[in-house]
C-alpha cells in the first residue's frame, strides 16, 4: 500500500494537478502546457475527471490498495476575506468574478474522487497558504543549497508579496522558513507578476 498526495491548484484559473509519493518524489506534475489546452482555463477544475484518471494510471496508482490525500494551494476562500475589490490591477468586475471562481475551486477540491469511485464522500483537503505554495515550488526545485525567495503575486491570501528563506541542513533535508510578510497597502503600487508556479 502506498500513500499518494494529490496537489491541486485551486485559484479558479490556471488549474493544475501534481501527484507526489510519500517520500516526496514528484511522480506527475503540470507546468506550462495544460491538459485542456486553454491558456488560463478560467473556472476549470484542476482535477478534471478524465485527466486525473489518466494521471493516476500513469503513476501506477492502485485504487484497491493505495491511499490518496488531497491538498489545495489555498488555505482560505478569498470571497470570505475582508478585502476591498479595486480597479488597481484589473477591472473590479474581473476581481469579483475571480473571487467566485476561486471560491468554487477551493470548495470543490477533490470532488473528482467521488466520480472516480475513490471516495464515498467529499474528501478532507489539506489546505496551504497560496504564497507558501509558490515559494515551495521555487525553492524545492532550485539548484541552490540556500537562498531567498521573494513571491510577488497579484493578491494571494490578501497581500502581494512574501519572502521565504531556504536552507539545507547537514542531513540534506530542505527547510523553508518564513522570514517576512508584508501586505501591499497602496493600490497600484506594484504590477502583479507571477514569479513562481505559473506560466507567463
Amino acid at each position: 500500500m502506498s500513500k499518494w498526495y494529490l496537489g491541486l491548484s485551486t485559484s479558479g484559473h490556471d488549474p493544475a494537478l501534481a501527484l507526489v509519493d510519500e517520500s516526496g518524489r514528484v511522480a506527475f506534475a503540470e507546468a506550462t502546457e495544460r491538459y485542456l489546452q486553454d491558456k488560463r482555463a478560467w473556472g476549470a477544475a484542476p482535477d478534471h475527471v478524465g485527466h486525473l484518471e489518466s494521471a493516476l494510471a500513469a503513476i501506477g496508482f492502485d485504487p484497491a490498495a493505495d491511499e490518496l490525500v488531497v491538498a489545495s494551494s489555498w488555505a482560505r476562500v478569498k470571497a470570505n476575506l475582508p478585502v476591498r475589490v479595486s480597479n488597481a490591477l484589473l477591472p473590479a468586475s474581473d476581481g469579483l468574478w475571480l473571487r467566485g471562481l476561486q471560491a468554487h475551486a477551493v470548495e470543490a477540491a477533490g470532488a473528482s474522487l467521488l466520480r472516480l469511485g475513490l471516495a464515498a464522500e467529499q474528501p478532507e483537503v489539506l489546505r496551504f497558504d497560496h504564497h507558501e505554495c509558490h515559494a515551495a515550488a521555487a525553492c524545492y526545485s532550485a539548484p541552490f543549497a540556500d537562498g531567498l525567495c521573494l513571491v510577488i503575486d497579484g493578491e494571494g491570501e490578501v497581500g502581494g508579496h512574501r519572502a521565504q528563506q531556504r536552507d539545507v541542513d547537514r542531513a540534506g533535508a530542505q527547510r523553508l522558513d518564513l522570514v517576512g510578510r508584508e501586505h501591499l497597502a497602496a493600490e497600484g503600487e506594484v504590477d502583479a507578476g507571477k514569479l513562481l508556479g505559473e506560466p507567463p
